[in-house]
């Protein structure tokens, strides 16, 4: 079996494993949320309510997990970007990271009621204050945004970066 160690030019693969489900799961609730403020169907709302509900809170311990393993493993170099791009890559990566943890934690202190996920499992409500849940909904709202408008960019950064040749792409597959 392989080491499980990132090259100069290629993430470790347990990296590539977080990096995809919490992207699949931030894509996910990012635009079933979007369509929740469109929608007219109280069925369907209810529905998206409870999987983004049920796989953002299985996403918590898995990104937690992810932060620890970034901080603690070995990084590919920044062979494929020049100037200062490493750096605005860096900052860039740091804000996703702050942005997806302060969504789950607001996500979860918004929450009204106790935390069904997919009725395999109830956690109890976390916060039992109504002005604070109000208040946390709002953050969520507007870190939810905001974070969508940065995963926007990051994916831009991929597609401009494999226009011009470099295959970012190719470190994270």
């Amino acid at each position: 079996m392989k080491p499980n160690k990132a090259t100069p030019m290629s993430y470790p693969r347990l990296a590539k494993w977080l990096h995809w489900v919490s992207a699949i799961v931030i894509i996910w609730a990012t635009l079933s949320g979007f369509y929740l403020s469109f929608s007219d169907s109280e069925a369907v709302k209810a529905l998206i309510a409870h999987t983004n509900v049920s796989l953002t809170t299985l996403l918590i311990p898995v990104f937690l997990f992810r932060i620890a393993y970034r901080a603690v493993s070995q990084q590919p170099d920044h062979l494929l970007v020049s100037g200062h791009f490493p750096w605005l890559a860096h900052i860039a990566h740091l804000l996703l990271y702050a942005l997806t943890l302060l969504v789950l934690v607001s996500g979860v202190i918004m929450m009204r009621e106790p935390i069904a996920v997919f009725d395999w499992f109830v956690l109890p409500q976390p916060v039992k204050s109504a002005a604070l849940n109000s208040d946390f909904k709002h953050i969520h709202s507007w870190m939810s945004r905001l974070l969508g408008c940065v995963v926007l960019i990051h994916i831009f950064a991929v597609i401009y970066h494999q226009r011009a040749g470099r295959q970012v792409l190719a470190r994270m597959l």
